[in-house]
């Protein structure tokens, strides 16, 4: 069933959510569970078997820059949970938790996503989906400046696979330097970093003559719809949410760079070639088979790369697995090799 809702906020939310469930959960699982209790109402619940809180730690759970003991170990701003209820209470919901210290936690909350009125028109997917790289005669080089570095893997990755030529650095004040050397087409700014902030950086790039043609795109995981635009008036170009999405980078591109794209073709039969492989006749070593697992889980690209580059060695069906991982990562189709990889066995 369609619905109707605010896709960006309600992901993030998710996202920030299950994140921290994740790196509090060291063993047992992380569920996500959806209900819908009442009619254009859905019920979203996180539910981990980690650590838990104590009664004090949830009285401060959303209060900016807060860590409880278990997050104090493992390291973050804490800013996570505060910014979740921020969203949420622009959906007019919000954040409801239930723990005890040793026994795992439940954060949920419940938002009304009413059906939707018309099909599903994607802003950016539907045009971007099939790029496979800068068209012929096209270059640019782009910068990224994230303090990340995961962050940064993931966005270089992207560009890189499209034929980008791509510079990173960790703050501000990085940037400005190796765009003295650089000269990049693209900046892709994130706006929270140590030393100096991508406000800051963004500013002293106006005063700049020399990047005068340079396009600024703010970066962030959490910036609300007026912080967006207060950027935008502070001299970025455009803006981008985090997690990072492949048709979104090249749709911002095409507009401020007016680049053009070489796609892939609509081959049907290339694709129900690989549809219809036995995957499960594939054996892997176990060690292969785990490191595999942990990168698409963790959405390691490098990792994942070099383990597609040692599956390419064990004879002629993981090669063929290999080129389909790579095209699945290419279309960020994680979810896919997952599948995938819980029908192979291992040795």
């Amino acid at each position: 069933m369609l619905v109707r809702g605010d896709e960006d906020k309600l992901r993030q939310v998710l996202i920030n959510l299950l994140g921290n469930a994740t790196k509090f959960t060291e063993r047992g699982e992380v569920c996500l569970r959806v209900v819908s209790p009442q009619d254009d109402h859905y019920q979203f619940e996180v539910i981990d078997t980690g650590p838990g809180m104590s009664d004090e730690e949830q009285a401060s759970l959303f209060e900016a820059f807060q860590q409880g003991a278990a997050g104090l170990k493992r390291g973050g701003t804490g800013l996570g949970l505060t910014i979740s209820q921020r969203h949420l209470a622009l959906m007019g919901s919000k954040l409801e938790v239930e723990s005890e210290l040793g026994k795992g936690s439940c954060l949920g909350f419940t938002v009304c996503l009413p059906p939707a009125q018309s099909d599903v028109q994607s802003r950016d997917e539907q045009d971007w989906s099939r790029v496979i790289g800068l068209a012929s005669g096209y270059k640019v080089k782009a910068l990224v400046a994230d303090d990340v570095m995961e962050n940064r893997e993931i966005l270089c990755r992207m560009l890189n696979d499209i034929g980008v030529e791509v510079a990173q650095v960790e703050n501000g004040r990085q940037a400005l330097e190796r765009m003295e050397r650089v000269r990049p087409d693209i900046v892709f700014m994130d706006i929270r970093m140590p030393v100096m902030d991508g406000v800051e950086a963004v500013r002293l790039i106006q005063e700049n003559k020399a990047f005068e043609q340079v396009k600024v795109v703010a970066i962030s995981a959490s910036a609300l719809e007026h912080e967006r635009e207060e950027f935008l008036q502070g001299g970025f170009e455009d803006f981008i949410d985090k997690p990072f999405r492949f048709e979104r980078i090249c749709a911002r591109m095409a507009e401020h760079l007016n680049v053009e794209y070489a796609y892939e073709k609509d081959d049907k039969e290339a694709v129900n070639e690989s549809e219809s492989v036995d995957w499960s006749k594939i054996t892997l070593p176990e060690d292969l088979h785990t490191r595999l697992q942990e990168a698409a889980e963790l959405y390691s690209v490098t990792e994942l790369e070099n383990c597609c580059d040692e599956m390419a060695t064990l004879g002629e069906l993981p090669a063929k697995l290999s080129v389909h991982f790579r095209e699945l990562r290419r279309k960020y189709d994680i979810g896919s090799i997952l599948s995938i990889l819980q029908e192979i066995s291992h040795q």
